[in-house]
């Protein structure tokens, strides 16, 4: 009889159907890293959502057969551990297809558009006090006639690709970075970077993507273009870019990143510290040069694809870094 242990059950708003065939169920509402040899023991099948698991872990559970991950992304299982041992590895696919380019394209209004920043000046107050009953305060840039450059071009970025010609917009596909040759239908990479006025990351987190988007690239952007991230945390090279931008590079890109990796605690802001200016009007846009401590930012909030990206919407006010 298979043992299936379930250890982040609260982290998935579904009801799971149970297997046919006969099984124990053990089910956990959630699972700290340390918990997970030890909730394990014994389990044929593992269904995971976010807590790790590492060679370590995959070598103390003899039993263990399949591990199922009840996301898309399998970045949190070791995968090579796991294929020595000649254990199953499932995801979640195309559950999203409609919900992550949707929410991708709400981020790309949202910034192009200035809506919260907008909605900050309209609460405050702008609108009455303005002699013409027109006001100013911020840019406003359209969809139509931009060019969005895509990285990674699955069923998450080709839906992102319709919803943006959809606007009007001109899609360039990027091909793999470093890439010998192009296949039809991309773009080189760098090309797609220099072009685009807005950057959506739609790739999976691997060793060969981690820290795609670092200083180099950002610099190689427009410095108007945004980068729009509703993938991992971990394509964009967070600390190298902070590194990088207070050693004298002052170019500016709008953001809306998912930068809080698995299991670090806001790394982009570890050996700095934040200062209030103010009382600015709510920005939707993170500058490189402008991370906010943890324990004077807002609390992210969390999405349907789990981005961070919605995080910075959420922030109230502008911050500048000082070192400590």
């Amino acid at each position: 009889m298979q043992r299936i242990v379930y250890l982040e059950s609260d982290s998935v708003i579904a009801a799971v159907r149970r297997p046919a065939f006969a099984h124990d169920w053990v089910e956990y509402p959630m699972t700290a890293p340390d918990q997970v040899v030890e909730r394990l023991h014994g389990a044929t099948i593992a269904i995971v959502n976010k807590v790790p698991l590492p060679a370590a872990a995959v070598d103390a559970l003899p039993d263990l057969k399949m591990v199922a991950v009840a996301a898309t992304g399998t970045n949190i299982v070791d995968l090579n551990a796991c294929r020595r041992r000649g254990i199953v590895v499932s995801n979640i696919r195309g559950y999203a297809d409609h919900t992550v380019p949707e929410h991708a394209l709400a981020l790309l209004l949202a910034l192009s558009r200035n809506l919260i920043a907008w909605r900050a000046t309209v609460q405050a107050g702008r609108w009455q006090q303005s002699d013409q009953f027109c006001l100013f305060d911020h840019p406003i840039r359209d969809l139509h006639g931009a060019t969005l450059g895509l990285i990674g071009s699955g069923s998450l970025g080709n839906g992102v690709a319709r919803l943006a010609e959809a606007f009007g917009m001109r899609v360039l596909r990027a091909e793999h970075k470093g890439a010998p040759a192009l296949r039809p239908g991309y773009t080189d990479f760098a090309e797609v970077l220099r072009e685009a006025d807005a950057v959506s990351l739609h790739c999976p987190l691997t060793p060969q993507t981690q820290g795609l988007i670092g200083e180099a690239e950002l610099r190689a952007m427009k410095s108007t273009a945004l980068l729009i991230n509703t993938a991992r945390g971990g394509l964009i090279d967070t600390l190298g870019i902070v590194r990088q931008r207070h050693a004298g590079r002052k170019r500016e890109k709008g953001l809306a990143p998912s930068f809080f990796r698995s299991g670090a605690k806001y790394p982009l802001t570890h050996g700095w510290r934040c200062r209030k200016v103010g009382r600015q009007p709510r920005r939707h846009t993170w500058r490189p040069d402008t991370p906010c401590d943890s324990t004077t930012s807002p609390k992210p909030r969390s999405t349907t694809s789990r981005s961070s990206a919605s995080r910075m919407i959420s922030t109230r006010r502008t911050w500048t870094l000082s070192r400590r």
